[in-house]
């Protein structure tokens, strides 16, 4: 099971469009009249995302104050940088997330005021399989060294690991828990 779509409210749809097409290269899936008052059904796909994006009727002129979405993206500086020469507003520069520790986040916003969150892939940071050719696998890796030793991923956080207890999970190795520190990946740690 998976979530078709999120709900993103726009003013004005081609402008949105525009935006989403444009700066974060997503494409259309569908763009097709719903009823007599104009409003039409746009559903834009973000590479390689499973849920697509679907605009929605903004019910006012204020901008979000809060997060509306959070994109994963795998060079959160990078993505932030291309945002700004094109003249995207920039709410926050790339920086550690506060509430995760060794996770890169910015914020920007959109054509239509909504705030939105660039979050580092934490898989990306976090699992030596997306350095290496393992992509994919679902075989667990037992050769790698104890988690947090030296030869371990430079990227590992003990801070991070210690928070939790005993179990962890690697969406690449295993999609259940694998034993204490018989694996680098901390991509999840799941408290007990």
């Amino acid at each position: 099971m998976h979530i078709q779509f999120a709900e993103l409210p726009v003013f004005d749809q081609d402008r949105a469009k525009a935006f989403y097409t444009g700066h974060l290269a997503c494409q259309l899936i569908a763009d097709q009249p719903m009823g007599d008052s104009g409003w039409r059904w746009i559903e834009l796909a973000f590479p390689h995302a499973v849920t697509n994006l679907h605009f929605v009727r903004r019910a006012n002129a204020a901008p979000s104050t809060e997060p509306v979405l959070v994109l994963v993206d795998d060079n959160v500086e990078a993505t932030t940088a291309a945002l700004k020469a094109r003249g995207v507003e920039i709410v926050s520069e790339p920086q550690e997330a506060p509430w995760q520790p060794g996770r890169t986040v910015a914020e920007f916003r959109d054509s239509e005021g909504n705030r939105m969150v660039l979050a580092a892939d934490n898989l990306a940071a976090a699992c030596p399989h997306i350095a290496s050719s393992d992509l994919g696998s679902t075989a667990p890796r037992h050769d790698a060294p104890e988690v947090g030793t030296q030869g371990s991923h430079p990227r590992f956080n003990p801070q991070a690991a210690a928070a939790y207890d005993r179990h962890a999970s690697c969406l690449l190795c295993s999609f259940g828990d694998i034993a204490p520190y018989c694996h680098p990946c901390i991509v999840q740690r799941l408290p007990v």
